[in-house]
């Protein structure tokens, strides 16, 4: 016997072959991804979120942050002229953009020298500081750097004037 005879000898009034099958795994599969998503929106919106760490505060003032900054600079001097440039000159700025209002970024020498001249600073300091800045620049982006003498005495002249302002801020003498 044949399936072809087999099927013609069933009663017709039992569709066998017309009713489709559950699509048990289909349908399976959807639920459990909607379990899962459900629980995954769940948790997401249940969690701690915890802020990230601010950074910490430096508790000296800026004339002392200065002064650390060009002394971590000082061993810079024999070995790379265009880091230790950099060095004083982002150690004078910051200094100079928390003391006088000074921004950050470098500046022409004579609008330096109002900008400072105009928070209450000296003029001699304030050429100082304009003359020293635009030195540093120079050395920093490619000119001449000079020799170990005159950067011993760019580095000085960044000590004398923060401790000019720093005697003249705070009204006692700088250490």
């Amino acid at each position: 016997m044949t399936l072809a005879a087999a099927l013609t000898q069933l009663p017709v009034s039992a569709p066998l072959l017309d009713a489709a099958p559950w699509p048990l795994v289909p349908a399976l599969f959807v639920a459990v991804f909607a379990i899962l998503t459900a629980a995954g929106y769940l948790l997401h919106f249940r969690t701690l979120r915890i802020p990230p760490p601010s950074a910490p505060i430096d508790a000296r003032s800026s004339d002392e942050r200065a002064r650390a900054a060009l002394d971590a600079a000082a061993p810079l001097a024999d070995i790379d002229a265009r880091a230790y440039y950099g060095c004083i000159a982002a150690a004078l700025r910051a200094y100079l953009a928390e003391r006088v209002r000074l921004p950050e970024h470098a500046l022409p020498r004579a609008e330096t020298e109002t900008r400072i001249a105009a928070a209450g600073m000296d003029a001699a300091t304030a050429q100082l500081a304009a003359a020293l800045l635009e030195r540093c620049d120079a050395a920093r982006l490619g000119g001449d750097a000079g020799d170990t003498a005159h950067r011993s005495a760019d580095l000085d002249a960044a000590r004398e004037i923060i401790a000019r302002t720093a005697a003249g801020a705070d009204g006692r003498s700088p250490r």
